[in-house]
C-alpha cells in the first residue's frame, strides 16, 4: 500500500479530491529531514568536524577557521534540495509524473496537474524544511530557479496507456467505451486520465428537460451530430480516427447557444474546460496551447479573424503541436482539448477547402420567444440531469465509433456552404454586384478598385491584388494578361463602377 492509499479517505466531490493533492505534497514535506548542505558539497568537512571534537583549543581554532571558509552558493542549495525532494517522493512510492512540462500527482481517482505557482510554493517549502535559510527559501528568484532545476533533472515518465477503448473518468469509476458497448470499472493510474467528471455514471439516467430543450432549438439531424461531437471530446488524439473537426455553434438572438454552453461546461466540469479565443490558441508563442494540454475542451464565445491558419489546421486535426510554458523550453503536445466556439458572425480570412472542411457548423436558427424563455433552464438541467446528458453523449460516441465518421447532414452541409460564401469577401462582392463569370474582358484594376470600396463600406478587411486574383479563380473567374493590361472575364451585362 502506498502513501496515497494510506492518507486518502473516501471522496465524494471534486473539491474533496483537490484536497488530496495538498495532502500528498504535505506528506513529502512532513517526511523531509534537515540536510547537511555543507557536508554534501564539501565531504572533507566530516573529517574536520571529527578532528575538531578531539583537538586542543589551538587546533580547534584552526579547524573552525578552515570550516568557515567552506562557503555554500545558492546553486548548491537548489541542486541538493531538488535531489532530496525527488528521492523522497520515490521512496514514498508516490505517483508523480512530468509530462509536457506539467507536473501531475495521482490522487487515487485521476492525475491532477500542479499549477506553476503551486509547484513553486511547494518546492520553496521543501527547501525551508531541508534547512535552506528562511530568506533564501522564501525569495521569489530562488523559488523560480528551483522550478527550473526541477524541470531540468526530474525523470518522472507518465504511464503509457494501452487501450483502444475510449475512457471517461467519473466519480464512481472509469467507463471503457467501444463500438460494442460500455463498461464501468475501477480507477487506474495507468489510464493517465487528468480529469474526473463531477458526477456518477448512472446507466438508467435520463434527461427529459434537456431533450425538450434540444427539440425546441435543433432538428433531430443536428442533434445526432452534436451528440457525436460531445462523445468525440473524450477520444484521445491519435486513436486511429482522423475526424479533424471543430464545432461552431452559429446563430444570432435568443437561440439556445448560451444554454448549451452552460450545460456542456457543467457536464465536463469547468476545471476541465478552457475558454481561450481561437486567435490566442493559434498565436505563435504557444503559451495558450500549453494551457489546453490537460483540458477536455476549449469552448469560447470569441472567434475572430486574427488566426494563424497553419496552426489552426494542426489543432483541428489533432496533430502533435508545439507549445510552451513559462520557465520551460517548447514541447510537442499530442493530447489536448477539442475545440468548440459560439459565434454570431463569420470569419473573414483564409478561404481554402482545407480550412473549411475542418468545421462542423451547427446553425441555431430557431428563436425562442420571450414568453417561452426560462432563465433557470440551465440550472434545472445541471442540477438534475447531467448523468442523463452523458448517456445521450455516449449514444453519439458509440455511433461515431461504429461509423468512423460524423453522421452526414444536408442541413450542416448547406450551413457550411452559406458560411463559406459569407466568409469570403470576394464572393460576397461578386454576389452583391451581380457579377458572374463570362467572356467579356474588363480591366482587373477597375474590378479591384470597386472591391476595395465595397470592403471599406462593409467594414471588411481588404485583400492584396494577388489574393484577390486567387479568390476570383477559386470561384470560377478567368484572368489573363493582355497588351492593355490584366483583365478578368465576366458576363456581358456587367458594368463595373456604374
Amino acid at each position: 500500500m502506498g502513501i496515497v492509499d494510506e492518507i486518502r479517505p473516501k471522496r465524494e466531490t471534486v473539491k474533496d479530491q483537490s484536497l488530496n493533492q495538498n495532502q500528498i505534497l504535505s506528506e513529502i514535506i512532513k517526511n523531509l529531514k534537515p540536510a547537511d548542505f555543507v557536508a554534501e558539497v564539501f565531504p572533507v568537512v566530516i573529517e574536520l568536524r571529527e578532528k575538531h571534537q578531539n583537538a586542543d583549543e589551538e587546533e580547534k581554532t584552526k579547524i573552525a577557521e578552515k570550516i568557515s571558509k567552506l562557503k555554500l552558493q545558492q546553486k548548491n542549495y537548489i541542486v541538493i534540495a531538488i535531489e532530496k525532494t525527488l528521492q523522497l517522493a520515490e521512496n514514498l512510492k508516490l505517483d508523480f509524473c512530468l509530462h509536457n512540462n506539467i507536473v501531475y500527482t495521482y490522487n487515487g481517482v485521476y492525475w491532477q496537474s500542479l499549477e506553476d505557482n503551486e509547484l513553486e510554493r511547494f518546492l520553496g517549502d521543501c527547501a525551508k524544511t531541508l534547512g535552506v535559510p528562511k530568506y533564501d527559501a522564501s525569495y521569489f528568484d530562488f523559488r523560480s530557479k528551483m522550478v527550473k532545476q526541477f524541470f531540468s533533472v526530474a525523470h518522472l515518465p507518465k504511464p503509457e496507456t494501452k487501450t483502444e477503448s475510449v475512457l471517461i473518468n467519473l466519480q464512481n469509476g472509469t467507463l471503457e467505451i467501444s463500438q460494442y458497448g460500455v463498461n464501468l470499472r475501477d480507477h487506474l493510474p495507468r489510464d493517465f486520465l487528468t480529469y474526473v467528471l463531477p458526477f456518477n455514471y448512472d446507466p438508467e439516467a435520463t434527461a427529459p428537460i434537456f431533450n425538450n430543450f434540444l427539440n425546441e432549438v435543433l432538428s433531430i439531424e443536428k442533434q445526432k451530430v452534436i451528440s457525436e461531437y460531445l462523445g468525440y471530446i473524450f477520444m484521445r488524439h491519435g486513436n486511429g480516427l482522423k475526424l479533424e473537426k471543430v464545432l461552431l455553434c452559429y446563430g444570432t438572438g435568443a437561440n439556445g447557444k448560451s444554454v448549451f454552453f452552460d450545460i456542456v461546461t457543467a457536464l465536463l466540469g469547468d476545471h476541465n474546460v478552457s475558454n481561450f479565443s481561437l486567435s490566442s490558441l493559434t498565436n505563435e508563442n504557444g503559451y495558450y496551447r500549453a494551457k489546453i494540454a490537460n483540458k477536455l475542451l476549449n469552448y469560447s464565445s470569441e472567434i475572430n479573424n486574427n488566426i494563424e491558419a497553419a496552426i489552426f489546421k494542426q489543432l483541428a486535426s489533432g496533430e502533435p503541436i508545439e507549445a510552451r510554458s513559462p520557465y520551460c523550453e517548447p514541447v510537442t503536445i499530442k493530447n489536448y482539448a477539442k475545440l468548440m466556439f459560439n459565434t454570431n458572425g463569420f470569419l473573414i480570412g483564409e478561404q481554402t477547402n482545407a480550412f473549411f472542411r475542418r468545421f462542423l457548423i451547427i446553425h441555431f436558427d430557431k428563436t425562442i420567444s420571450e414568453e417561452n424563455q426560462d432563465p433557470e433552464l440551465s440550472r434545472k438541467i445541471i442540477n438534475s440531469e447531467l448523468s442523463g446528458v452523458l448517456n445521450w453523449a455516449l449514444l453519439g460516441l458509440t455511433t461515431l465509433l461504429r461509423n468512423k465518421e460524423f453522421t452526414p447532414s444536408e442541413e450542416i452541409k448547406e450551413t457550411l456552404n452559406e458560411y463559406r460564401t459569407q466568409s469570403d469577401p470576394v464572393q460576397m462582392f461578386m454576389i452583391d454586384q451581380d457579377i458572374k463569370p463570362g467572356t467579356k474582358p474588363i480591366p482587373l484594376k477597375d474590378l479591384y478598385k470597386s472591391f476595395k470600396e465595397f470592403s471599406e463600406e462593409n467594414g471588411n478587411r481588404s485583400l492584396s491584388m494577388k489574393t484577390f486574383v486567387e479568390r476570383l479563380r477559386m470561384v470560377g473567374f478567368e484572368t489573363q494578361r493582355l497588351s492593355l493590361g490584366n483583365v478578368v472575364y465576366v458576363a456581358d451585362e456587367v458594368n463595373v463602377g456604374q
